[in-house]
């Protein structure tokens, strides 16, 4: 290959050309060309790997002075140079010759070229062909070719993958919009589920999120009685000619789904209608009807029913975005029946033994008894369904004592909870399982639920709702007992985890969690289907199941979470396991041909002996797990150790801001952007970054400091839709701090602020920027709005109008975070951008890679070519900055170069000073 003084320039070149090109073949062929000009090659091609032939290569470019492979030319990778180098991943040199067997050897030596290098093609952590190169007879391949052809192999790696991922990510992207869509509509619906004050406003309220995620003309929600439905029509785009109010059970697509108590899909209901209520929305039109069941303890106590008049196709996203619905529908149906509110007097039950109207709904469609119980501990009233599983008729149950349905030896125990709850205030609760004995003698476990009522003198003062758990001797809290001996199934459910957590932790024995969670699940769904993932889920279940210890508990809580509950064994025990989990995940590799998948879990371990309950030590192990996830995947974080992380969930994170955005508990920090000289890095500008401060209260342990930055919060943020009113609140902040303090202003360039995704696609928000932005003393094109590389690729044309408007406001613009997408760079040129700020991945190591520093020189060239100014962020070195200032990176920050501080003391007491000498010692 030549060895010119220009060919790291001409390297670059390749680099920024690739990065430009906007499909494979131009790729290919732009490779192939400069291969064979620039290396002095007799010919360079590419083959891949052939769709419809795995035992051969179909080359797809070609080129150089000695002739060039005709265009789907197929080589065979048995005894080949090109098949060596695609199954052993590494660059392949050998000397062609007519007594060898490689096919592309002979065709070489006829064209007089006899030295060869084959170097293997990846599209991610899979070779999918190989890049070619061979030399004129006589020629010698030297290091240096070998070299400079990997470098070139990596360039071209790194392209091909960007376009796979693009083709592959277009589904994907619009299933990610989707996502984010119903997300929204779930957390909105959550919230306001949790303060809705009746039955009716939950099913108004979902009966809006169901009309807002589906494509929906109708939706209603029938509510199950004894051999009847009473409907409800929540939204009606297409009224339905007398729709029932009341409909017969029997023989109705609604007993169906409440009989399989599953959600049910019917995609013609206007060919030949098998269901009555099917009919009459056949004759408005409506062609698709979902059903779906809320369940409450174990029943179906509602029935949402949608239509439409077209068909519905509902991807798993959206069926999971249903059920969350659905869930969230039962949870906030039960958080009624048992809240002090709802209290049932005795007087309501001389009038109906089953309470209120969801009461009794909950309890005639489910497992449940009911009993009222007086202060002396007779029983008052009873429910049927009560009197049936006792065994005991309403004449023998009512003003026995409530101690009788208990075994003799745990009566004592029983009465002593239940005259605790007596002398307790009303509506104050008890939970507890225990045996109960029925008329013939027989023990049941029973999950007890016991509600002081609010009662007059003489009636009944507590309410016991009660749910057969079956005939199962759980573990006892006894020190010294073995929990072996009362094993559940191999597998539990989360359910059952919970029964667990209450009941088997030995008494003055350590006890230990671990929460187990694989890695990229939803991009392996997305890109190989679910059968993949279930599976990957199911050889990684095995493998859980077969490594636990003989005491321990295994369950399966949710999708691709797993816990082991280890009884009597510490954090060190449970950090072993874990090890042995995540090193054993690595060895499963599931798929075949394109879609093979190496597996990877992120665990997280908490003690729960010293958390202060059961369900406190799940959270402290879940969110080590995220930590773990947080740094990186595929490692082992223990709750409370460097990195862990506190266990707070979204909504706790959302009450905070909510109160910071009322109570000044949000404030803007600044951190330099410097420009990249050595010898004089000069403060040019502030990004603006958003912390949360002074708002913890009793709860100030569960975080680490009193600052706490916006990476913790913001998720939580623009889940349940708070996010915009946090940017607007950035915006009037940075105004008013820049408009009280106009010379520290004048002596900035540049002043950079985030916007979220969900600002960027929000019709009012240029509006307020408008009205925000008219405070006098602000000069606009000092303030630079960012957002990301992802937000402006899943909303390209949205995120491209918002930024053209930003410009026509008089401010600037900047793309965030980018390359660590690669994804966007052929766009750059299609967006009004003045800035590009480059992610610190390609930062980090940057003098010991030199093939992030050639990506970083064509970013650098293409962002010249296109007028804008370049700022590298996580700068941290003295090394870091010289290599910047060599590449042509135009400005820097990083903890190196300043770390972030309280802006309303920089503009009091100015910009800290950064000493050359310091930086460079």
């Amino acid at each position: 290959m030549s060895g010119d003084s220009n060919r790291d320039a001409d390297l670059a070149g390749l680099v920024q050309g690739a990065l430009l090109a906007e499909s494979e073949q131009e790729l290919f062929q732009l490779i192939a060309d400069w291969l064979a000009e620039q290396a002095d090659a007799g010919r360079a091609s590419i083959a891949l790997i052939a769709e419809d032939d795995p035992n051969s290569a179909e080359v797809l470019a070609s080129a150089g002075p000695s002739g060039r492979w005709p265009i789907g030319f197929r080589v065979k990778l048995d005894n080949s140079g090109v098949g060596r180098a695609i199954d052993t991943g590494q660059v392949q040199t050998w000397t062609a010759s007519r007594d060898r067997l490689e096919v592309e050897g002979v065709s070489l030596a006829d064209a007089g070229m006899r030295e060869l290098i084959n170097a293997p093609l990846w599209d991610g952590a899979r070779v999918i062909g190989s890049l070619n190169y061979a030399k004129r007879d006589g020629d010698t391949i030297t290091a240096q070719d070998v070299g400079r052809l990997t470098e070139v192999a990596a360039i071209l790696s790194l392209n091909l993958g960007r376009f796979r991922l693009l083709s592959r990510g277009r589904e994907a992207v619009a299933r990610e919009r989707r996502l984010q869509t119903q997300t929204r509509e779930v957390g909105r619906t959550g919230l306001a589920l949790s303060t809705a004050g009746s039955p009716q406003e939950v099913y108004e309220t979902v009966g809006r999120a169901l009309a807002s995620i589906m494509p929906v003309d109708r939706v209603s929600v029938a509510l199950p009685r004894s051999d009847y439905f009473d409907v409800i029509v929540l939204v009606d785009k297409v009224p339905v000619t007398s729709p029932p109010e009341r409909l017969a059970a029997p023989g109705t697509a609604m007993s169906f789904v409440v009989a399989h108590r599953e959600m049910k899909v019917w995609q013609d209901v206007r060919g030949k209608p098998a269901y009555p209520e099917h009919r009459a929305l056949a004759e408005a039109g409506m062609h698709a009807v979902v059903s779906m069941p809320v369940m409450v303890s174990g029943a179906v106590a509602a029935l949402f029913d949608t239509a439409c008049a077209n068909r519905v196709e509902l991807g798993p996203d959206t069926r999971q975005a249903l059920r969350a619905l659905t869930d969230l529908t039962g949870a906030a149906l039960e958080r009624m029946a048992m809240r002090p509110n709802s209290t049932v007097t005795a007087g309501q039950f001389g009038n109906n033994p089953l309470g209120d109207h969801l009461l009794r709904e909950v309890v005639e469609e489910s497992s449940l008894l009911m009993l009222a119980v007086r202060a002396d501990g007779t029983i008052a009233e009873s429910s049927r369904f009560a009197e049936q599983q006792i065994g005991r008729d309403a004449g023998s149950l009512r003003e026995a004592p409530i101690t009788s349905l208990y075994p003799t030896a745990d009566r004592p125990e029983r009465w002593r909870r239940m005259a605790a709850l007596v002398a307790a205030e009303p509506g104050q609760v008890d939970v507890w399982e225990a045996p109960m004995v029925d008329a013939a003698g027989r023990q049941r476990l029973v999950r007890h639920t016991v509600r002081r009522l609010d009662s007059a003198p003489g009636e009944a003062v507590m309410l016991i709702v009660a749910q057969d758990v079956g005939p199962v001797r759980l573990p006892s809290r006894r020190a010294g007992e073995s929990v072996v001996e009362a094993r559940l199934p191999e597998v539990i459910d989360r359910r059952e985890l919970d029964r667990w957590l209450a009941v088997a932790i030995p008494v003055g024995a350590p006890t230990s969690l671990c929460f187990v969670d694989v890695d990229h699940m939803r991009l392996i769904n997305e890109i190989s289907g679910r059968q993949v993932g279930d599976a990957i889920l199911g050889r990684l279940l095995g493998f859980l199941a077969a490594a636990i210890g003989t005491e321990d508990v295994l369950a399966r809580l949710d999708g691709d979470d797993f816990a082991i509950l280890m009884p009597g064994r510490g954090v060190a025990a449970a950090f072993d396991l874990a090890e042995r989990v995540r090193a054993a995940a690595r060895d499963l590799v599931v798929g075949s041909g394109e879609n093979v998948h190496r597996i990877s879990v992120s665990v997280g371990v908490a003690a729960l002996d010293d958390s202060p309950d059961p369900e406190t030590g799940l959270r402290d192990a879940e969110a080590a797990c995220y930590a773990a996830k947080a740094a990186g995947r595929d490692r082992v974080a223990v709750s409370g150790g460097p990195g862990s992380g506190p266990s707070i969930s979204d909504a706790r994170w959302v009450e905070w801001v909510r109160w910071a955005l009322d109570h000044d508990g949000l404030q803007l920090f600044g951190q330099p952007i410097r420009r990249t000289d050595p010898a004089a890095p000069q403060l040019v500008g502030l990004e603006l970054l958003l912390r949360l401060v002074n708002v913890f209260g009793s709860d100030r342990s569960q975080v680490e400091g009193d600052v706490v930055p916006a990476g913790r919060f913001i998720p939580a943020c623009e889940r349940f839709g708070l996010i915009e009113v946090v940017d607007r609140w950035v915006v009037r902040e940075l105004v008013s701090s820049l408009a009280a303090h106009p010379d520290r202003y004048a002596e900035l360039s540049m002043v950079s602020v985030n916007l979220s995704a969900c600002s960027v696609q929000s019709p009012d928000f240029l509006d307020f920027l408008l009205d925000a932005l008219s405070v006098p003393g602000i000069e606009r094109s000092k303030i630079v709005f960012e957002v990301t590389e992802t937000t402006a690729m899943m909303n390209f044309s949205t995120a491209g109008r918002f930024l053209r408007a930003v410009n026509e406001l008089g401010c600037s613009c900047a793309l965030d975070d980018f390359g660590s997408g690669f994804a966007s760079f052929s766009y750059l040129r299609k967006l009004p951008l003045d800035l590009l700020k480059i992610d610190g991945s390609l930062i980090v190591d940057l003098r010991d890679c030199p093939a992030n520093q050639h990506i970083l020189a064509a970013i650098i060239q293409v962002a010249r070519a296109l007028g804008m100014q370049t700022v590298a962020e996580c700068v941290d070195s003295p090394d870091e900055l010289d290599t910047l200032a060599r590449i042509g990176v135009d400005f820097a920050q990083g903890f190196g170069l300043g770390v972030p501080e309280p802006l309303p003391r920089l503009l009091a007491h100015g910009w800290p000073v950064l000493d050359s000498t310091v930086l460079r010692s």
